[in-house]
């Protein structure tokens, strides 16, 4: 998660792959990259920053509520647009989890309209 200057930074941030992207912006209608964990390296901050949006995905009842702070926080720092969070390995039962997805994507939409 940390800003580093390592040979794989240095080419997800170089002019190269911000055309590239552009281009594939052009050619299809969405343009999915998976990274590695945002906390672990830098790669997911520096694209993110570079996308419309991110989605992060958390394993419920596994991946620690700390863990997920960190990686807004790290997310946050690239100035990256944070869309939303998928929730993987949900228990049935468990409504509350799509009732709080709701609002925030309403809260979210409201955002947009007012800017």
């Amino acid at each position: 998660g940390q800003r580093i200057n390592d040979r794989a930074a240095q080419l997800l941030s170089s002019a190269a792959m911000s055309n590239l992207i552009v281009r594939l912006r052009k050619s299809y209608d969405h343009v999915i990259i998976d990274t590695p964990p945002v906390v672990e390296l830098a790669d997911a901050g520096i694209l993110g920053a570079q996308s419309d949006d991110v989605l992060m995905v958390a394993r419920m009842n596994r991946t620690p509520a700390g863990l997920i702070q960190q990686a807004i926080r790290t997310l946050k720092s690239y100035h990256a647009p944070i869309g939303g969070l998928i929730a993987t390995d949900q228990q049935r039962g468990h409504s509350h989890y799509y009732n709080r997805y709701g609002y925030r994507y309403q809260e979210r939409a409201n955002v947009r309209r007012a800017a």
